[in-house]
C-alpha cells in the first residue's frame, strides 16, 4: 500500500498527500497546521501592508481634529453639568 501512495504521489504530488491525509489522521492534523500557519502569515503581510498604506497617507491633521473634538465634547460635558448645577439652587 506504500508503494503506491508512494508512486501516485510521485505522479501527482496532490493526489499523494491527499491519500496520506485520508489514511493518517496526525498526516491530515498536521497538513491543517501548515495551512492555518500559512493562513496566519499571509494575514500579517496583509495587515504590514496596510499599516505601510496608513503611515503614507499622514493622518497627522486627522488625528490633531479628533483630540480637539474630544476636547470640545469634554468642555461641553461640563458646562451641561454647570448649568444643570445651576439650574437645581
Amino acid at each position: 500500500m506504500r508503494r503506491i501512495i508512494s508512486a501516485i504521489h510521485h505522479e501527482s504530488p496532490l493526489m499523494g498527500e491527499a491519500l496520506h491525509a485520508a489514511l493518517h489522521p496526525a498526516t491530515a492534523g498536521f497538513i491543517g497546521l501548515l495551512a492555518v500557519v500559512h493562513q496566519v502569515h499571509k494575514a500579517f503581510e496583509e495587515y504590514h501592508k496596510y499599516l505601510d498604506n496608513i503611515s503614507s497617507v499622514g493622518l497627522e491633521s486627522l488625528v490633531g481634529s479628533v483630540e480637539k473634538q474630544k476636547k470640545a465634547l469634554d468642555d461641553t460635558k461640563m458646562s451641561a453639568e454647570a448649568f444643570a448645577g445651576s439650574l437645581l439652587r
